[in-house]
């Protein structure tokens, strides 16, 4: 069966004082270093294999056919479980000890896989980061691994325990608010479902993040 992410408008904003770029979109701007938004042409004019960040000019490769589906809103991609985009050595996002994810998506399937919503490098790399859907366990989770997948900071979101659970064909949004600099792992991570506070962290063997990778390779979808 076809496993369907879509992200309408994705939006990893990253607030970082003086980095304020051009967008036409109705998004706040002031702080915004990274946007990648299908719905705004200079981002994606609804054809080829590249799309644009807005803020740094920093270009993505469409891989394995992610399509544009104009029906949803003013656009969207639309990911099955081997699309995604690839921004390669992300610098607008590298060694940050502070940063907001925010992240619209939209299920057509829950599988029982584990499927990366985005990822900021892949594998074992230290302070890599990646926010995944986990359907098995009915959430959505966003971890930064210091050095291995045992060794990482994660906030954890289950919608069901709050009287929304996960379905098919409905908008969500997940923020979260990474702070390095705050003492003890169980608060530099803030999770939030549609807009209201949901959870803090949580660690596993001491991790002590206290900032994102160095120059991450970003990948918007399921690689």
């Amino acid at each position: 069966k076809r496993s369907v992410t879509q992200l309408q408008r994705i939006k990893i904003k990253i607030r970082m004082s003086g980095r304020v770029g051009n967008i036409t979109t109705d998004i706040i701007a002031d702080g915004l270093v990274f946007n990648m938004d299908p719905a705004n042409r200079v981002s994606y004019p609804r054809t080829g294999t590249t799309t644009t960040d807005t803020i740094g000019n920093q270009v993505g490769t469409l891989s394995s056919s992610p399509t544009f589906d104009p029906s949803e809103g003013e656009g969207v991609f639309d990911y099955d479980n081997t699309d995604y985009i690839y921004y390669n050595s992300n610098s607008n996002l590298s060694g940050l000890t502070k940063a907001t994810f925010s992240v619209w998506f939209n299920f057509g399937l829950l599988s029982t896989s584990v499927e990366p919503i985005f990822t900021g490098n892949r594998g074992n790399i230290p302070n890599s980061f990646s926010m995944y859907n986990w359907t098995d366990s009915h959430s959505v989770s966003f971890l930064i691994f210091k050095t291995s997948t045992n060794n990482r900071t994660q906030v954890v979101i289950k919608p069901g325990d709050f009287g929304d659970a996960l379905a098919i064909n409905t908008w969500y949004c997940m923020t979260v608010v990474f702070d390095g600099t705050i003492a003890g792992d169980n608060n530099s991570l803030k999770g939030y479902w549609n807009g209201i506070y949901r959870s803090n962290s949580n660690t596993y063997s001491n991790s002590n993040v206290t900032s994102l990778a160095t120059n991450p390779d970003l990948i918007v979808g399921t690689y």
